[in-house]
């Protein structure tokens, strides 16, 4: 199954069937349990907030090297301390009703109950690599909702 969002069409074609479904005019009524079965389904980053998803454009092999490269460096950091770091795609709600798909994600304590094995309950530290091409309004967008989602 894939999900195709080129020229803003929100779609979900699956060739197997013939399934294609328009998914634009599902947004806001998306329930967590939907959504959830829907990000298992596709090999696409897709975040959701209040009934809303957003699909997230795939990341360029510069961005993959800088994630690769932060993951060695916390692993390296972490991971004897007791911690544990994990890379997208991976969920985490940051609220009721809003779940994001960061770069990294960690836990000071492997045990730290937050690690569930679907989706995180939160993280330590979340790590969101924003590239060139992400327009400078997502950036401060997705910086500020990450902030916001913070534990204090």
């Amino acid at each position: 199954m894939t999900t195709d969002t080129h020229a803003h069409d929100l779609r979900m074609v699956r060739a197997v069937d013939g399934l294609d479904l328009a998914l634009e005019p599902l947004q806001g009524l998306w329930s967590v349990e939907q959504y959830l079965t829907l990000s298992k389904q596709t090999n696409h980053l897709i975040e959701f907030t209040d009934g809303v998803i957003e699909v997230l454009p795939m990341p360029t092999r510069a961005h993959q090297r800088l994630v690769a490269l932060l993951y060695e460096l916390f692993v390296a950091l972490i991971r004897p301390r007791g911690g544990e770091v994990l890379f997208a795609p991976l969920r985490v709600q940051v609220r009721p009703g809003k779940f994001r798909e960061p770069d990294l994600l960690l836990v000071l304590d492997i045990d730290d109950p937050r690690a569930q094995p679907d989706y995180w309950l939160g993280a330590d530290l979340v790590v969101e690599v924003v590239s060139r091409r992400s327009s400078a309004a997502r950036h401060q967008r997705k910086t500020a909702r990450l902030c916001r989602s913070a534990d204090p």
